[in-house]
């Protein structure tokens, strides 16, 4: 069964973090195990808040010309995840939002000063794989593409 994958970006908009977007949509379509790829309205808290954007819905040549547009078309955000024992819910919430959109890939885009949550979304991905199984959730896969 296909998963449907899930990207957000996190940092500064600018033109590039749209060619990245750009290149992680038109990758993903080339995988016949990927589904739709929904992006988050203003990164991860388009996950948190269910504000996700079906990106299958745009023409091939609006997600292509993304590299050329200034700005975050799907919105950013400067957003940390605390650590899965400060603010289990909203781990958990995570795990509603991606099993109700049937999402099993995961892409974060970040700057280089945002690379420290890298490791908060490892341990995302470590604890939503421990909290599926421990609330017999069907296995969860969550790639993550930086």
């Amino acid at each position: 069964m296909k998963k449907n994958a899930f990207y957000a970006q996190s940092g500064g908009v600018t033109s590039v973090i749209n060619a990245s977007a750009s290149a992680v949509i038109l990758e993903a379509k080339k995988y016949p195990q990927i589904g739709k790829v929904f992006a988050g309205k203003n990164g991860i808290l388009g996950a948190l808040r269910e504000e996700l954007i079906d990106t299958s819905k745009e023409s091939k040549k609006f997600i292509e010309d993304l590299q050329f547009r200034p700005g975050g078309v799907f919105g950013s955000c400067r957003y940390k995840l605390k650590g899965i024992d400060e603010s289990l819910n909203e781990y958990l919430s995570l795990i509603e939002v991606f099993k109700a959109h049937n999402i099993g890939y995961f892409f974060i885009m970040v700057e280089m000063t945002q690379l420290i949550l890298r490791s908060k979304y490892l341990k995302l991905v470590r604890s939503l794989t421990i909290l599926c199984s421990a609330l017999l959730y069907l296995k969860l896969l969550i790639t993550i593409w930086l």
